[in-house]
């Protein structure tokens, strides 16, 4: 009886394998990516609120990663195709981005957003940026980004150097002075 019933066992494993990989991997292989097709306003202040508009986002905030540039937003509601976020302090002149951490894939709109002063500036003097900060290396730079490394809504800037040792330098929280 064991034999008759292990082998019936393995007949259906086999014939059952494929179908449950295929299954299990379907999600993984057909997922659909998010796409962005525009968002509203094109510009805006810190505090403001921008729809994105598009397909395959999730339907809970936590799960939508938005970028504004470097610096993430934070997300007040969402829909599947919808997403409304807050500008954040460090936005820059850049596309928006979307992660849906569902499913790791992510989207980026065609056109920049355009951070905006308050007040609104015509012109920029030396008196609307924090002091200028100096740093000496004996090493030269390699590589430099921005970001949102601390994920305060500022951005933030790492330099890289490489000598007998890695190092990186961290400069936090870019901003302007109104």
């Amino acid at each position: 009886m064991y034999t008759l019933i292990t082998r019936v066992f393995n007949l259906a494993l086999k014939k059952a394998l494929p179908i449950i990989i295929l299954f299990l991997f379907t999600n993984c292989i057909f997922a659909q990516s998010p796409t962005i097709t525009s968002f509203s306003p094109l510009n805006g202040k810190p505090g403001d609120a921008v729809t994105i508009t598009g397909t395959n986002f999730s339907s809970t905030n936590t799960n939508n990663l938005v970028f504004f540039g470097a610096t993430k937003a934070i997300v007040t509601s969402s829909t599947t195709t919808s997403i409304t976020a807050t500008v954040p302090l460090g936005a820059t002149y850049a596309p928006i981005s979307v992660l849906n951490a569902n499913i790791n894939l992510a989207a980026q709109s065609n056109k920049n957003f355009t951070p905006s002063f308050n007040p609104v500036r015509s012109t920029l003097i030396a008196g609307n940026f924090i002091e200028k900060e100096d740093f000496t290396s004996n090493n030269s730079a390699e590589a430099m980004v921005v970001g949102d490394i601390d994920e305060d809504g500022k951005a933030d800037l790492a330099i890289t150097a490489k000598a007998v040792k890695f190092w990186y330098f961290a400069i936090q929280h870019l901003e302007f002075i109104n």
